[in-house]
């Protein structure tokens, strides 16, 4: 086609899994949402497809991709690449003025993208520069167009509940070596927001559609959480903040929890209120059942968008071909293909699982790695939890380590009820800013110690006074 479709991504992305193009109608905005149509290529009975199962899921480490299919799939002939014919399935949605999807059409295509952006450009394009404004003339209108529907979408979204824990990343830079030489934390910018808002969208579509057409899905579930232990944080939160928020006395509602994480969303505390009311959610899994998203506010779900690089996505494109697209496949045995949807909601659900034990294990080691680089210097931070045995101290470059509290000054003990270690003199809680000396690095056990740059100076004074008095 002709359509001036683009791809927006990350500045090192090789794998292009969705494009995007928008046009301004009367009734609002008509959105395609095009994804490499990977099926194709990696058929059911293969031994690439057998591999594929397997992983489950491409992993991303700090400067390398161990990807779920061949990289001359996952970066060539699937990846959308700019200005070549690619095959995609597409999802076709009609935005209403107030961003909700009012029609929409599910179909097979071939694309050609006419731009390769990154998220550092359109963001610089959102914020006025003329330079790249220039260069992307023919696309300009659309990327304000598009921002203008995803902030609609979202809206819809944020009305309904949908929780945004807006939990940050950080990415690690490594030299030519693999040595890590800089962390730092990764910004979401409103193109981040508006690719996101886009895929959400396409993925809540394809999920609607193949629910009420009675076909089967192997849908992205996040259950309700238990109440109890969600009251336990906003007890918490009541009790370490100050803030007085009313603990839901019936079943608390996303809505609930939305509130709830923007009223501290100022406060210093606010990632490790994040990390705690993550913690008392159930883990989002796949699933064939539709039991709905919670944390996104949503009754119908799946994952469609991403298919070079989830497995999930690439069942869900199947079902697409064989029974949506192809309406004369009345030979399919349906029953053998649930049986294995079900087979396969559990084992991708750990694949995942794994994936992620992986990338943070990785991330670890090469925190331990630079820090071990940085040992005896001082460094800022703020307590990011508290425990029996010390508290955790976050890095601005989001790196933790212990304060072990055997290295405090005084007896302290841990009051579980205000999250927080006390003596006589001195109280340390979530959300408090401490000056830290790094004293010591476990590259094997990726343990990283801190000590208080106060108590860390008057233990190298003494030990100095007591070298020196011995003459």
């Amino acid at each position: 086609s002709n359509l001036p479709i683009i791809t927006i991504d990350g500045t090192d992305s090789k794998d292009f899994d969705d494009a995007i193009y928008l046009e301004k109608n009367k009734d609002g905005y008509l959105l395609y949402v095009l994804i490499a149509d990977v099926a194709y290529y990696v058929k059911e009975k293969s031994s690439l497809n057998a591999d594929a199962f397997q992983r489950g899921t491409s992993v991303y480490l700090a400067d390398r991709v161990i990807p779920m299919i061949p990289q001359k799939l996952s970066n060539g002939i699937c990846s959308l690449n700019e200005g070549v014919y690619r095959l995609v399935n597409v999802c076709e949605m009609q935005i209403s003025n107030d961003g909700k999807v009012t029609n929409y059409e599910l179909h097979e295509g071939i694309m050609k993208s006419r731009h390769r952006m990154t998220y550092e450009n359109v963001n610089k394009i959102f914020n006025g520069d003329k330079e790249l404004i220039e260069k992307y003339s023919d696309i300009y209108q659309m990327l304000l167009d598009m921002n203008e529907c995803a902030k609609k979408i979202r809206k819809v979204r944020y009305d309904k509940g949908s929780i945004d824990f807006d939990t940050p990343e950080y990415e690690v830079k490594l030299d030519k070596d693999g040595e890590p030489i800089e962390f730092k934390l990764r910004t979401r910018g409103e193109a981040e927001l508006l690719i996101e808002d886009f895929m959400l969208s396409a993925n809540e579509t394809v999920a609607y559609h193949l629910n009420i057409s009675g076909l089967p899905c192997l849908y992205r579930v996040h259950e309700n959480p238990e109440e109890e232990k969600v009251k336990e944080v906003f007890k918490l939160v009541n009790n370490f903040t100050g803030h007085k928020i009313r603990i839901p006395q019936n079943e608390i509602m996303p809505k609930d929890i939305q509130k709830l994480m923007e009223s501290v969303k100022e406060l210093p505390s606010y990632l490790s209120i994040n990390t705690l009311m993550l913690r008392s959610m159930k883990k989002a899994r796949y699933c064939e059942e539709c039991l709905g998203h919670y944390g996104l506010a949503l009754q119908y779900y799946c994952h469609f968008t991403s298919p070079i690089r989830r497995y999930p996505d690439l069942i869900v494109h199947r079902i697409l071909k064989q029974l949506v697209f192809n309406t004369n496949n009345f030979n399919y045995d349906m029953e053998n293909f649930e049986n294995f949807i079900h087979i396969a909601g559990i084992e991708t659900s750990s694949q995942e699982k794994k994936s992620i034990e992986c990338e943070r294990e990785v991330d670890d080691m090469l925190a331990a790695k630079y820090m071990s680089k940085h040992i005896m210097e001082n460094f800022s931070g703020i307590v990011s939890s508290v425990t029996s045995f010390g508290f955790f101290v976050m890095l601005e470059n989001g790196i933790e380590g212990l304060v072990h509290i055997s290295s405090l000054r005084g007896r302290y003990n841990f009051n579980p009820t205000l999250y927080q270690l006390e003596s006589g003199k001195k109280t340390f809680k979530i959300g408090d800013k401490v000056e830290i000396v790094c004293t010591n690095v476990d590259l094997l056990e990726h343990k990283i110690d801190f000590m208080l740059k106060e108590d860390y100076e008057l233990l190298d004074m003494n030990y100095s006074e007591g070298y020196y008095g011995k003459y």
